[in-house]
Parts: structure tokens; C-alpha cells; sequence
């Protein structure tokens, strides 16, 4: 069986997550305490170094994409998460990408889940979810890559 070309909600997910990869990201575990705090810095200590390219990023919002798409082929929506780990479709995708993750390249307590009607994230502990992209929206290409969407649709995904 030939894999589906991903359609938008695997595009805009994809490039949600990816377009964390090449900045700090702010860590939001739900812990105000001072040791909460301390966790906090300590969490963006590690990540200051964690950083990866452009070139990898792309790499890695091209293999999520094809990985959200299988989920959607096979159950009719797709999501990834992390808790204090990236979530096994992430993993996949770094693996396929020739990337690693560690527990800090990506928004701890983090979310998405997407379906053919509609996109949804939720970033960090206290993090909402909102909407990102609807069937009625519009969307062209992902932030990182150069190449336009498999469907048809114009315009611009939400930045992460």
C-alpha cells in the first residue's frame, strides 16, 4: 500500500512541533513551588543546548507529517503529546528524521490532535487548547519547508 501524501492537519501539526526545534522552549509544568522554579531552570539550562538546525527541523517536520498521516489513514484522526517525554510518534519521527530528542526539545506537558475537520494544540502545563486550523481555513506551506501542501488549500499555518 502506497502512503497518502499528508494532508493539511498532518502539515500544520507537523510544523507545529517542528517549529519548536530551533529555539529555547519555555518549560510549564504546572509547579510554582520553589522547587517547581528550580525544575524550571534547570529545564532551560539543558535547554539552551539543545537546539537543532534548520536543515533538521525540516527533516523532522517532513517524517512527523507522513507519521500524523498513517494516523489518519488508519484511524481517522492523529495526535502527539509529551509529558516529560516526547510521545512515540515524535520519537519515530526523530528517528526517521536522523535527529534525537531529548526530554527538553519539545514543550513538556504539551499536546496535539488533528482529524480531516480540524487542529488542535495545547502548549505547556497551563496551556489551553485552541484551534489552529479548520477544514475552511487556509493553508499553503509549513514555516520551515519550502514546498507547498498536497491538498489544494492556500494560505499560512499559525506559528507555534
Amino acid at each position: 500500500m502506497t502512503p497518502t501524501a499528508p494532508t493539511a492537519p498532518a502539515l500544520i501539526l507537523a510544523a507545529w512541533w517542528a517549529g519548536f526545534l530551533t529555539r529555547t522552549v519555555p518549560q510549564d509544568h504546572g509547579d510554582d513551588s520553589d522547587v517547581g522554579e528550580l525544575t524550571t531552570t534547570l529545564m532551560l539550562i539543558l535547554a539552551v543546548h539543545d537546539r537543532h538546525t534548520p536543515e533538521e527541523a525540516v527533516r523532522f517536520e517532513t517524517a512527523l507529517a507522513q507519521q500524523f498521516q498513517a494516523q489518519l489513514d488508519r484511524h481517522g484522526f492523529c495526535e502527539a503529546w509529551t509529558d516529560y517525554r516526547p510521545s512515540p510518534v515524535l520519537c519515530v519521527a526523530a528517528t526517521l528524521a536522523r535527529i534525537s530528542l531529548s526530554d527538553v526539545s519539545l514543550p513538556i506537558k504539551s499536546g496535539s490532535a488533528g482529524s480531516a475537520d480540524q487542529v488542535k494544540v495545547k502548549q505547556g502545563y497551563r496551556g489551553e487548547w485552541r484551534s489552529i486550523w479548520t477544514r475552511h481555513s487556509t493553508i499553503t506551506r509549513s514555516p520551515l519547508a519550502s514546498n507547498s501542501s498536497q491538498d489544494g488549500t492556500e494560505g499560512q499555518p499559525a506559528s507555534p
